[in-house]
């Protein structure tokens, strides 16, 4: 098992998460844990930080106007 699995995992049991009782967990644990997971896959790279889409635009320069 992966060091970040083990990370998760941590992280759901100090949340008490559990399967089984998920809809009856606190929707602000599910958010905290949730982002932790989102930031962690973020930054292995397997998902695009969005967050600062917007905030300015890359210009490749090739000729005309942005």
């Amino acid at each position: 098992m992966s060091d970040t699995l083990r990370y998760f995992a941590e992280q759901a049991r100090a949340l008490n998460l559990e399967l089984q009782n998920l809809k009856e967990s606190p929707v602000e644990d599910l958010r905290a844990f949730t982002e932790q997971v989102l930031t962690e896959l973020v930054a292995l790279g397997l998902l695009e930080d969005t967050s600062s889409i917007g905030c300015y635009t890359h210009y490749a320069g090739k000729g005309g106007d942005a």
